[in-house]
């Protein structure tokens, strides 16, 4: 799907049941898009999620957030 369709923003959880947000970043990365992506997240509970978030350079939303925290995070994607 990323692929195949235009984009402003990738919003993604950084942990998920089938597929984690290191790898929707890192397939991002390899479309030249990984500047795209907004990461939400509720904790990084593990030593791989700690070192991601460590090393990713995106906006980073933490769970619970507001609407405007959104509004933001896209305001800052649109700017750079």
């Amino acid at each position: 799907m990323l692929s195949s369709r235009s984009f402003d923003a990738v919003i993604c959880d950084l942990t998920m049941p089938d597929i984690g947000g290191t790898d929707i970043y890192a397939a991002l990365v390899r479309q030249g898009r990984g500047e795209r992506m907004i990461l939400l997240t509720g904790g990084a509970f593990t030593d791989s999620g700690r070192a991601f978030l460590a090393r990713f350079d995106g906006p980073v939303l933490g769970k619970p957030f507001r609407i405007r925290d959104v509004a933001q995070a896209l305001s800052e994607l649109q700017a750079s």
